[in-house]
């Protein structure tokens, strides 16, 4: 079951090459600090995880009309929430175990500027067993809500 209240969001050119900066500043930084992907994720996808994220969160931060202040980790992404995003429409909201449980996540997807914001939900309502689980053999086990469950 799909949810109903789903918003699309569309960002512009120059939002776009703002937003891209920021990816490339960050994945710079990756690269100065010899610093892993704090999800597990393989090297070769560094570059779009960042550029992508950093569009995501540019994206959210328009639609909550909310000043964005592109800082990294620990500062939550787009005022005092958290962007995660994914380019597959049916994706899951991926939640860590370090994640803050009184934060408030949503979940994006989309890819080159246009998102659609499939929901959120608090970090510590999304840590249950039933959602404690690994896609990828090797990696660390996280938690992944569908999208039935988050919030409109």
């Amino acid at each position: 079951m799909l949810k109903s209240l789903q918003m699309l969001i569309k960002l512009e050119l120059p939002e776009i090459m703002i937003a891209s900066q920021v990816g490339i500043m960050r994945q710079l930084e990756d690269i100065k600090k010899d610093k892993k992907s704090f999800s597990g994720e393989k090297k070769e996808g560094a570059w779009q995880r960042h550029i992508e994220g950093a569009l995501a969160e540019c994206a959210l931060a328009k639609h909550l009309n909310v000043y964005w202040n592109k800082k990294p980790w620990p500062a939550p992404d787009v005022g005092e929430v958290e962007v995660r995003s994914n380019a597959y429409p049916n994706a899951d909201l991926r939640i860590e175990p370090k994640d803050p449980d009184n934060r408030k996540f949503y979940l994006l997807t989309g890819l080159n500027g246009t998102y659609t914001i499939r929901g959120w939900m608090y970090a510590g309502d999304a840590k249950q067993k039933k959602w404690y689980k690994t896609y990828d053999l090797g990696r660390e086990k996280k938690y992944f809500v569908p999208q039935e469950f988050l919030n409109d």
